[in-house]
């Protein structure tokens, strides 16, 4: 052992001789000596007491160096065990591991909690950049089986979604993209600005026609410089469920000649197109659609629907302008499987028959008060189906009573405001919210037990009325009111009555809801008849 170490206590000599040092100065300088009186004062010492104090400087200087050699010891000493505490915690960490439930989770389940992680269309559209770090990437950097895994789960990779108003999706990530792919959902939208380069879009789209095979979904927005790629598409997407054209206005006489791809798309089920095309061409081989959407002119709808006999969903949007009904021979449109339908103008439902019918939604405008009677000849032939409807737009109140009394058997009501003014949109709603209070001489929808509410833009609902309407409905015998629910873009200001009151509903059993949504008919997208997959 070390002769400088205590065999005791460990504690090394020259500890011991530092501690010997510093208790004889303390007792030299002790209260009521010389020096400590002088330690605690200006007073100079007298000539013969400074070789007394000079004879200390030795002592403190060779205690000094060692207890610096002390300190230094401990320090290296320190850092020595610090390094063996991080050594030991990363064989720690190693063993713990090895032990993880992870290590025996079986790969189909890891690939499950991978694909669960990707962001619905919608966010990522909504992305700025191409990051490493975003879902499906991130799971091919944890470690070495999690990038196998990754990369062998071809659901992980169905999903291409670009936004090039965003940012550009690099070339090389979309081909490690598609490599790892089996069938393919392509969302693409290349709107062009004046200032920027397209060949990149181009480049893109191109690639992802050479794959076309493999595509279950198409959602494009056309730029002109995409137009020449499209008749390539031509026989080469047999697997095509889903098809979802936009088109800029002033593309639409350019387009209409060469999107005549759908044609050949033998899968075809779901359509939509946000701008009028000819029919024609657009208009796939088979007649086994299930879900349409389009803003179009009557006579293109009417070819469509006409063929179309397979329907189930159906949004149906005169665009640009309705057509002269009077001038039209009455041609009915039969959908015997339609189940949900939105119309634009109300007028057109003289040409449908639709004996399944459940759900329909209508947009209403102010000027609008009188009682269409192909609404009546409508419901003649639908009311035994009929539970579900939607007012969407400024609808007037003496035709939505009208409205709402023919429909007597209604469970679920729907209203959607599309406000012109903010002051009108509230009117519009408290007017609406009045009509639902039930009477005695009044009792529109006694079956109602489903509302709801929507606002495309501000919120302008009195809250208090609205409360005082659930109460009443809430209150009825028998109770039928089971749930409602409030859809607003920006936070409502309720006062402290309607915070009570819309609580104690709450808290009574009614399935009551306020809900914040950054875009009213993407969340009424049902009502709306609008695909959910477009993102």
């Amino acid at each position: 052992m070390d002769a400088s170490i205590c065999s005791k206590c460990g504690t090394r000599s020259s500890t011991s001789a530092t501690n010997s040092t510093i208790q004889s100065l303390k007792n030299a300088a002790a209260p009521g000596t010389r020096l400590h009186a002088l330690i605690h004062s200006n007073e100079p010492p007298e000539p013969s007491e400074i070789p007394f104090i000079r004879s200390f400087a030795p002592e403190i200087d060779a205690s000094l160096t060692s207890a610096d050699a002390e300190i230094l010891r401990l320090q290296e000493q320190l850092r020595s065990l610090q390094q063996d505490r991080s050594d030991l915690l990363d064989y720690q960490r190693t063993h713990k591991s090895i032990l993880s439930p992870l290590r025996r989770m079986p790969p189909e389940i890891l690939a499950e909690i991978f694909t669960s992680s990707i962001p619905v269309v919608s966010e990522l559209l909504d992305r700025e950049s191409f990051r490493i770090e975003d879902s499906p990437w991130v799971w091919t950097h944890i470690c070495s089986r999690w990038r196998a895994v990754a990369i062998s789960t071809p659901a992980l990779w169905s999903v291409i979604a670009m936004d090039f108003a965003n940012y550009d999706y690099p070339l090389e990530a979309a081909v490690a993209h598609v490599e790892r792919s089996a069938m393919l959902k392509i969302h693409f939208y290349a709107f062009k600005k004046p200032w920027t380069d397209t060949s990149s879009q181009t480049q893109m789209f191109s690639y992802l026609i050479e794959h076309s095979l493999r595509w279950e979904e198409l959602c494009i927005a056309l730029t002109q410089d995409l137009i020449p790629l499209l008749p390539s598409l031509r026989n080469r997407i047999p697997s095509l469920g889903r098809l979802w054209v936009q088109v800029d206005g002033d593309l639409t006489e350019e387009v209409a000649p060469v999107v005549n791809f759908p044609q050949t798309a033998a899968s075809l089920v779901e359509i939509g197109v946000s701008r009028c095309l000819s029919p024609g061409s657009f208009l796939p081989r088979t007649h086994q659609l299930t879900h349409y959407y389009a803003d179009a002119p009557w006579d293109v709808h009417q070819e469509i629907l006409r063929l179309s006999s397979s329907l189930v969903t159906a949004h149906v949007n005169l665009f640009p302008e309705p057509p002269d009904w009077s001038t039209l021979a009455c041609e009915v449109v039969e959908l015997p499987q339609l189940r949900c339908l939105f119309i634009s103008h109300i007028e057109a439902l003289a040409y449908f028959k639709t004996p399944l019918l459940g759900q329909i939604t209508l947009d209403l405008f102010p000027d609008e008060s009188d009682f269409p009677p192909a609404f009546e000849r409508f419901l003649a032939n639908s009311s035994s189906t009929l539970r579900r409807l939607g007012l969407r737009g400024m609808p007037d109140l003496i035709l939505t009573s009208k409205i709402l009394r023919a429909c007597a058997d209604l469970s679920e009501l729907a209203i959607i405001i599309h406000p012109v003014t903010d002051a009108l949109a509230y009117e519009t709603s408290s007017a609406l919210i009045r009509l639902l209070i039930p009477t005695q001489d009044s009792g529109i929808l006694p079956r109602l037990s489903r509302i709801h509410v929507a606002f495309e833009g501000a919120l302008s609902l009195d809250h208090e009325l609205y409360a005082q309407m659930l109460e009443s409905r809430w209150n009825m015998r028998p109770r039928v009111l089971q749930a409602a629910t409030v859809c607003f873009q920006h936070e409502p200001n309720l006062s402290s009555i309607a915070h009570l009151r819309l609580g104690a509903l709450r808290c009574g059993g009614l399935d009551f809801t306020l809900t914040k949504v950054g875009n009213a008919q993407e969340y009424m997208a049902h009502w709306l008849c609008r695909p959910g997959w477009i993102g």
